[in-house]
Order: C-alpha cells, then structure tokens, then sequence
C-alpha cells in the first residue's frame, strides 16, 4: 500500500510541475553564456587571420653565369681588403705547405665568399665572381595551373637558405607545355646571401591573408 501510495504521489501533476521546472536564474543566465560565447567566437573569427600559401622549390640561378672558385684542397682562406688597387679583394689559402692565391677582383664583382680564415674542405665553393656590372640573380620554380589563379607577379617569396629568409619577388609567370598545363615562375632576388646557384632551396609565397571569418562565410 505504502508504495502504490509513493507511485501514485510521483504521478500526480503537481509533482511533475515541481521536479520538472527550471528555475528562471537558470535560463536567464543560461542564454547570457551562450550569447557571450557566440559573440567571443564571432570575435575571433574575424581577427584571427587565415594566412593561405604555397610551397615552392626554388633553384637559383644568375645571368650571365657567374664563376665558381673552389678550393682544390683542405686549408684556411685568407681575405685581404687592405691592396693597393683600390675595391679590390686578394684571397688566399694556406695550408700547412704554401699559401696559394685563389681571388684576386673587384669587390662589387663578388656576389657570394667564404668568411676571412674559415677553414674549407676539398673542392668547396669559395667565391661566386661575376666578370661584369650587369648580372642578374633569379630562382624559377615549377607551378600547377591552379596555382596561377592565386600567384601574381610583384608577389613577395620568402626563399630558406641555411636557416635565413632571403626575399624575393615573382617577375614572370608563363607555361612551358604546348597544352599549358604546366607553368613556372621567375623569382627575382636582389641579396643572395648565402645561396648557391644551380641548388635548390624551399620557399612559400602567401597568397591570402584574409580573416578566418571572411575564409568560412566570404566568397
């Protein structure tokens, strides 16, 4: 009896009202979080900044070529700035037998060195000489069709170069198929610190950088 009794208490409506309501602090402060957090998500979407790229692999190149000056054995290179001629460089590199001549040009002729007594290895590139004024220091790098939608020509590169950003421009883009379906790139660089010609290095050029809001919703 004492049970049926219970069953019947819980099933009767003013007890369903009771266990059933929500208190109104509740649902007032319920609906105060929910709109706080959307507005705060809202916020952030529209600050945080969506940074689109594409990733390239970059050899560079110079025009007219340049001449590479290696060293033909181990031994320490020795720059000397101090000759009577004046803008001119000397190097040499001493070994434990002889002191050879390796450099002997005008210092605006010289576009990459070795540091003044680093010592080198066998066949390591010392200088990078060009013979005149008129050189030109360039990259290219392969790129698909739909790369073309986003790169365009006055486009910052940022080109890695032994753990340095070395910046670069796009000059030219142009297909080299019949079909032109592929295309490539011409990257201008005016301060190749430490880079080789003819190597590869990895670079990224952003093309957007629009808010993540405007990535999501815009077109």
């Amino acid at each position: 009896m004492n049970s049926e009794k219970k069953n019947i208490e819980l099933r009767s409506e003013k007890v369903r009202n009771i266990i059933g309501k929500v208190p109104p602090v509740f649902i007032r402060y319920g609906i105060g979080i929910v709109a706080v957090s959307l507005l705060v998500l809202f916020v952030i979407s529209i600050i945080i900044p969506y940074r689109e790229t594409v990733k390239l692999s970059i050899t560079v190149h110079s025009k007219p070529n340049a001449d590479l000056i290696k060293s033909t054995h181990s031994g320490t290179v020795i720059i000397d700035t101090s000759g009577s001629q004046k803008d001119s460089v000397q190097a040499y590199l001493q070994t434990a037998n002889s002191i050879d001549t390796i450099c002997k040009c005008a210092v605006k002729n010289i576009l990459f060195s070795v540091n003044n007594k680093q010592f080198v290895s066998e066949n390591e590139i010392l200088f990078i000489v060009n013979s005149t004024d008129n050189y030109e220091i360039f990259g290219i790098a392969d790129i698909t069709k739909d790369d073309t939608k986003k790169i365009h020509k006055g486009q910052t590169v940022n080109i890695i170069a032994d753990d340095m950003n070395v910046e670069g421009t796009v000059s030219d883009i142009y297909a080299i198929n019949p079909e032109q379906t592929r295309y490539r790139l011409k990257i201008n660089i005016s301060v190749p610190n430490n880079m080789y010609f003819d190597s590869k290095y990895q670079g990224i050029i952003t093309v957007s950088e629009k808010s993540l809001f405007l990535k999501i919703f815009g077109k």
